[in-house]
């Protein structure tokens, strides 16, 4: 019985979402009802209740100096106490320089994506976006890792608990990179408009999930997450009724008509590549109908749950989102902006 219901969700999603593709205009009008429906999903602290201002100023520590550029520790008031920390690269040479989000995945942390002292599965992810010019912000997302750094921590159990007071993870986390990029957008070696985003693993889901929530972020590569969600529903990215309303799809279709790049390895030892090609199909599918199938990408590469060691994904960033501005980047339907406890939220039109 609970499985024929599940298989049934997919046509309760296409009746919930029918959005209008005569115009960019008419579509992205047409998303504000699934827009306010993943806010409400995901919940505090993204919702509008109330919250906490964010206590103290930003911290900035030099670390170090190399070939690139400069790096310096951030530490970012979000939330009463709570601080969003990250490394914060600039390059070498005269700016303004455009802002990308580069965000770790599971088990991650901003040291591992530049290479500082592991680059994992990351293969130098931050380092390789500085290369191509751009200053860039990798912050430390409130994710599970092990006592070598610091207090045993995991999300799933806070999850549980922000679920029960009308939160999630999720809206925490998203809400902390729409208060880095309110401080970030503001520095003066920053050239706007907007920034993008790059992420691994479950930083890939946050590169979605954030993209879809915040306006401000103009384009968004995303490796290693797209996939059949019946199939992958870990607990923190479930939330109650989602599967009868938004999936991995429907992400997607938040992102629209932003850039977007998809990837996945084809040797990926944790997500199937047969299920994340059906779903980064059904992605494009959007971006087709709406007659800008160039701002979108689905690419498998030969490997495995890594973020590509080849250049199609920067490619892709470069084209879409050029290390210097070039007016005009982007015709984009009308946004409104609201605020959210001095979180900037950005809801589409």
């Amino acid at each position: 019985m609970l499985d024929a219901r599940r298989g049934e969700s997919a046509a309760r999603r296409e009746a919930f979402f029918r959005p209008s593709f005569a115009s960019l205009d008419a579509y992205a009008e047409s998303t504000r009802p699934l827009h306010e429906r993943v806010v409400q999903a995901l919940g505090w602290p993204l919702n509008g209740s109330p919250v906490a201002p964010p206590e103290g100023d930003v911290m900035e520590t030099l670390v170090a100096e190399d070939a690139l550029g400069t790096i310096y520790r951030l530490q970012i008031p979000v939330l009463g106490p709570l601080h969003c920390y990250g490394l914060y690269f600039v390059p070498k040479g005269d700016g303004p320089f455009r802002l990308v989000i580069s965000q770790h995945g599971g088990l991650g942390k901003p040291e591992e994506t530049a290479g500082l002292f592991d680059t994992a599965n990351y293969n130098h992810m931050t380092r390789r976006i500085v290369e191509r010019g751009y200053a860039v912000f990798a912050p430390q997302l409130l994710l599970t890792w092990d006592e070598e750094f610091g207090p045993k921590y995991d999300q799933q159990e806070l999850d549980i608990a922000f679920k029960q007071v009308g939160g999630s993870m999720a809206a925490l986390q998203i809400y902390m990179i729409q208060r880095a990029l309110d401080v970030l957008l503001c520095r003066k070696e920053i050239e706007g408009p907007g920034a993008a985003m790059v992420g691994l693993s479950y930083g890939g889901f946050y590169t979605l999930a954030a993209t879809a929530c915040d306006a401000r972020i103009r384009t968004a590569v995303s490796s290693c997450f797209i996939n059949d969600r019946l199939k992958y529903g870990w607990q923190d990215w479930t939330w109650f009724d989602s599967a009868n309303h938004f999936l991995d799809r429907e992400w997607c279709a938040l992102v629209c008509p932003r850039p977007l790049y998809l990837e996945a390895g084809r040797r990926d030892d944790l997500f199937d590549i047969a299920t994340a090609r059906e779903a980064g199909a059904s992605a494009g599918e959007i971006y087709g109908k709406l007659q800008i199938a160039d701002r979108f990408a689905f690419e498998e590469f030969d490997g495995t749950h890594e973020f590509n060691p080849g250049n199609t994904p920067l490619d892709f960033l470069v084209k879409h989102f050029p290390p210097r501005y070039q007016a005009p980047a982007l015709v984009m339907p009308d946004f409104s902006v609201g605020s959210a406890g001095g979180g900037a939220v950005r809801l589409p039109r």
